[in-house]
């Protein structure tokens, strides 16, 4: 029999234990936290002569992820409608910022690791800002990118924007 000391203990460490790992899995990552591990990552089009267009991309295939940036429900229900296969097809929020929307097309989208090329096989733009993501800058629109393909984790991909003044590169992993 575990004595009344014995008892206390364990039930202590039982309950530090659960409530520091609650409070580690709901606590979300804030913008910076997002882009110094890579998470989050930044294309940005320009020209001289215009404001441009800037973009983040995050990957929100991981749950965590995915429920950070788009919020439990809607990430739910986005993962169970376009994520049939999540080894093959991975979901890539879009946060866009400037004052050419018009020049965010998504046929323009490419991935390519090694000598693969991924496309994006569908787009659904998000109509009110999520906003979830905590001290980032004020977007004008948001949308999720869908790509089909294999992809070794181990290894980077490139995200390609195809604009008007040529091809645009972000790496991601």
């Amino acid at each position: 029999m575990i004595n009344t000391s014995k008892q206390i203990f364990l039930s202590l460490v039982t309950v530090i234990v659960l409530f520091t790992g609650r409070s580690v899995f709901t606590e979300c990552p804030t913008w910076d936290e997002l882009y110094m591990d890579d998470s989050l990552i930044e294309l940005t089009i320009s020209d001289p002569s215009m404001a441009g267009l800037r973009m983040w991309f995050v990957y929100v295939n991981p749950p965590v992820l995915g429920q950070c940036t788009l919020g439990h429900e809607p990430y739910n229900e986005v993962r169970e409608s376009l994520l049939k296969d999540p080894s093959t097809q991975h979901l890539f929020w879009v946060g866009l910022e400037g004052d050419l929307l018009d020049l965010f097309r998504t046929e323009r989208f490419y991935m390519i690791q090694g000598d693969q090329r991924l496309d994006v096989m569908r787009r659904l733009d998000l109509n009110l800002p999520t906003g979830l993501i905590q001290n980032g800058p004020s977007l004008s629109g948001e949308a999720l990118l869908l790509f089909k393909g294999v992809i070794d984790f181990t290894e980077p991909v490139t995200i390609f924007y195809e604009g008007v003044m040529g091809s645009v590169p972000g790496e991601y992993w």
